[in-house]
């Protein structure tokens, strides 16, 4: 599962998320990939996902790099992709944004045999 860390992710509502996610974790059902400009996101918000099981990836610098956030999360999600087999699930979790990047990751999962889920951190959160 990836999860599109941004500055507007709250260490309160982070948590409330990763705690729902936990049980599912433990059991060894999903692998967080927690993607961010960490250096913009802060130091709490990296040890809150990486207490949580989560992997730490750098991806683009958050403020105003528009598209090229979802750029960066997207090849990530497509390296992960080019070694997945046929029914995987790859879900992303994103702050609700309408990004057609993730779009365009949901065909490649299709096209792989994948399935593709993209979340909002809004209904997650409830």
């Amino acid at each position: 599962m990836f999860l599109d860390v941004r500055t507007s992710w709250r260490l309160d509502g982070s948590a409330r998320v990763l705690e729902q996610l936990a049980p599912r974790v433990v059991r060894g059902d999903i692998e967080l990939l927690a993607v961010a400009d960490w250096v913009a996101v802060g130091p709490e918000m990296a040890r809150l996902f990486a207490s949580h099981g989560a992997r730490l990836i750098a991806g683009a610098p958050d403020p105003s790099s528009g598209s090229r956030r979802g750029v960066s999360l997207a090849v990530i999600a497509g390296l992960w992709l080019a070694s997945c087999d046929a029914g995987a699930v790859l879900e992303i979790i994103t702050d609700g944004a309408d990004d057609h990047t993730f779009d365009a990751v949901g065909y490649a999962a299709a096209r792989r045999g994948a399935v593709f889920r993209r979340l909002s951190l809004r209904e997650i959160r409830g």
